[in-house]
């Protein structure tokens, strides 16, 4: 073995020789927890900005919901005319711990609303032991470890970055557990280590969000790369055994991952925004702006908080100041013709933490708008997390080579001192003013109850713009879907069917924004359009009564509800949302919408068509008594079927072959290796048993 790697990398830990309490990753421990209440004292519900409440909350209710019922939240009937919902992939639906942290602020606090923080605190709880647990599979001692994990999970990246995307306190918990799980399976190829890996993709997939997913595998396998050329660079016998079984691993999380991705893959084709490459001018969008970086390394400041184009970076970078230094230090103390010190762990983290640096560079970005899946991905600034990750573990790589010279307590003394200071370094930045939203902004918890969920029942509603604050009361975005309320818009998701977006296209709209805000010029709307889908609500910003007021009054409708910031028009000349197909709805029950679907009772003397406004989708099964009813798209795309005479009870609900093909695929597919396992397995045993002359089957009495 080289000499580095005698410095305990890639060995076991070895045990302890007598049970001591673990007295810094405890302490690392405490820190996290304290300046979580300090966040959430500061401003409260820090994690709960942007996409986190505006879209990952809402769905992720909408999952939980689902589930309580005994189903997968397959599909969204609140926003859209329809909308397929765990293809989507962000909706996380096979994810468990949203279904875990919901559940307990529900339990806790008595509603759905604290999920993102409790979520956003199991994360940055992942955060620092994963953090610690690579630092130490790298050969770092306790107590600089427990400085890298601390300084990880209060990084800027994490909590600046996750008050607006939650996408990113997992990528920081699930993908150093990850590298720690590889480092130690890669040596001893162990059963448990490699499965852990297994499960921590397949979390990492599940999350949704695919483009740090593919980042993170490609990152993952340039880490094991590099360890495979360090550790046996210059030998003739290469790791093939290792590989292999890490390679296998991988393998078991793609049969893991199907039963999310061939529903994505299908959707990919059906998409608005993503069955082409993106632009590449949407690539160079957002992707790692290197003045701000080595600014913001150095900087509380490092650009102007005030141009959104830069927001998003410039609230990123900033880590304290002990890391870097600490880094740059530990690079200089290196003689450039002793190469050998970059050969083990300092090496292999530059090997992780540089790449992400030349997604600043014009030509880089140029390759990757024209390599395939990689230009389907725009803002690559998201992959600086591993540049982050690497300065972390170095700062503690730092502390330890220069504190040799200290005996250990004075050294476990140093580290817990200037982790302090570390601390309060990034706790007085993020303290210093509200949480730096991606976007939206929003202060304090949402409402619980809103009055007029009730009012909205049963009807279809379009809301007028109002993005100020994207304030619940205007139920745009995807709070149709938190308030359980049925909306012709929704949140343009990435994957969003060209169908549901040509549906708002089909308006005349001036401009449609992500959030389903939809625009039109004064004086335009097409009231009758919406009148055939069932529009029979408007919910206007009172600051738009102005604009979109006299426009409504000329088709007939009148306010119905005031109220100080909005007003609502009701609409009575509007189809009903379940009806006849002349448009009537005698002998028709008011519908339910429930997790498991649409349910009606209908009842008809003569054979009739009955009309369901929502767009036809050959998945959406309508079972008529359990029995399968055929449907088919009227002269508008709503749903359309002809029913017998007589009494019937309707469920209308969505039906996924090919999740059902891809789960069955998953789930045979590791039976069959769980099998294979055990026979190779008992193989083995019997042939170790017939070389030691002893028959496998007998056994020995007490």
């Amino acid at each position: 073995m080289r000499p580095w790697a005698r410095q305990r990398f890639l060995q076991p830990l070895a045990p302890a020789t007598s049970r001591t309490f673990p007295t810094m990753p405890c302490l690392g421990l405490v820190v996290v927890l304290a300046c979580f209440a300090l966040l959430e004292w500061h401003h409260p519900y820090w994690f709960l900005q942007d996409d986190n409440r505006t879209f990952f909350l809402p769905n992720f209710l909408h999952n939980l919901q689902a589930a309580t019922s005994g189903n997968l939240a397959l599909y969204n009937f609140f926003e859209h005319r329809g909308t397929v919902h765990l293809a989507l992939g962000q909706s996380a639906v096979l994810h468990p711990l949203p279904y875990l942290a919901l559940s307990a602020s529900s339990v806790l606090f008595g509603h759905h609303l604290a999920g993102m923080e409790l979520l956003a605190l199991l994360l940055l709880l992942g955060t620092f032991i994963g953090t610690y647990a690579l630092g130490r599979r790298l050969g770092l001692d306790p107590a600089p470890a427990t400085f890298a994990g601390t300084a990880m999970a209060l990084c800027s990246f994490v909590v600046q970055g996750g008050a607006s995307w939650w996408v990113f306190l997992h990528l920081s918990a699930y993908f150093p557990a990850l590298l720690a799980l590889d480092l130690a399976h890669l040596r001893s190829r162990d059963t448990a280590s490699g499965l852990g890996g297994v499960l921590l993709r397949l979390l990492g997939f599940y999350c949704g969000h695919f483009q740090l997913f593919l980042l993170g595998i490609l990152f993952e396998a340039l880490f094991v790369g590099g360890w495979a050329v360090l550790e046996f660079g210059g030998r003739r016998r290469a790791p093939s055994g290792a590989l292999l079984s890490w390679s296998t691993g991988l393998a078991l999380s793609l049969l893991g991952a199907a039963p999310l991705l061939l529903p994505a893959l299908a959707q990919l084709g059906e998409s608005a925004f993503r069955t082409a490459p993106l632009d590449p001018l949407q690539c160079f969008q957002r992707s790692v702006d290197l003045p701000v970086l080595w600014r913001g390394l150095f900087s509380r400041n490092p650009g102007d908080y005030g141009d959104y184009a830069r927001l998003t970076f410039s609230s990123l970078v900033y880590d304290g100041l002990l890391p870097p230094l600490a880094t740059l230090a530990l690079l200089l103390a290196v003689p450039f013709r002793a190469a050998r010190p970059l050969r083990g762990p300092t090496g292999l983290l530059l090997l992780l933490g540089l790449p992400p640096l030349f997604l600043g560079l014009a030509p880089v970005l140029e390759l990757l708008s024209n390599t395939p899946l990689l230009n389907l991905f725009r803002w690559h600034f998201k992959s600086i997390y591993f540049t982050y990750l690497a300065l972390n573990l170095l700062a503690g790589f730092a502390l330890q080579r220069f504190g040799q010279r200290l005996s250990r307590p004075r050294l476990v003394c140093v580290i817990a001192l200037l982790m302090l200071l570390q601390t309060i370094d990034v706790m007085s930045l993020h303290l210093s003013a509200p949480p730096r939203s991606f976007s939206i902004k929003a202060e304090g918890p949402p409402p619980v109850e809103d009055s007029l969920v009730e009012v909205l029942a049963g009807t279809r509603l379009l809301t007028l713009p109002h993005l100020a604050d994207a304030d619940l009361i205007f139920l745009d975005f995807n709070y149709p879907t938190l308030r359980r309320v049925v909306h012709f818009a929704g949140y343009a998701d990435p994957l969003l069917g060209k169908r549901q977006f040509d549906g708002l296209t089909s308006l005349g709209a001036s401009f449609i924004s992500a959030g389903g805000e939809v625009h039109f010029d004064d004086g335009v709307l097409p009231v009758e359009l919406l009148r055939s889908w069932g529009v029979s609500r408007y919910l206007l910003g009172s600051d738009y009564l102005g604009r979109y007021g006299p426009v409504l009054r000329e088709h007939g409708l009148t306010p119905c509800i005031r109220e100080e910031r909005r007003v609502v028009f009701c609409d009575g000349r509007a189809r009903p949302l379940v009806s006849w197909e002349d448009g009537g709805t005698e002998s028709l029950d008011e519908f339910t919408l429930g997790p498991e679907g649409l349910r009606c009772r209908v009842e008809t003397p003569a054979p009739r068509t009955l009309i369901l406004a929502w767009l036809q989708d050959p998945r959406l099964a309508l079972r008529l008594d359990g029995r399968l009813v055929p449907t088919s798209p009227d002269g508008r795309g709503r749903i359309s079927a002809d029913l017998p005479p007589g009494q019937h009870e309707l469920l209308l609900r969505f039906e996924d072959p090919l999740f059902e093909l891809a789960l069955r695929g998953s789930l045979s597919g590791y039976a069959a290796v769980f099998l294979l396992g055990l026979l190779v397995r008992l193989l083995g045993s019997r042939r170790k048993a017939a070389g030691s002359g002893k028959d496998p089957s007998s056994g020995t009495l007490p």
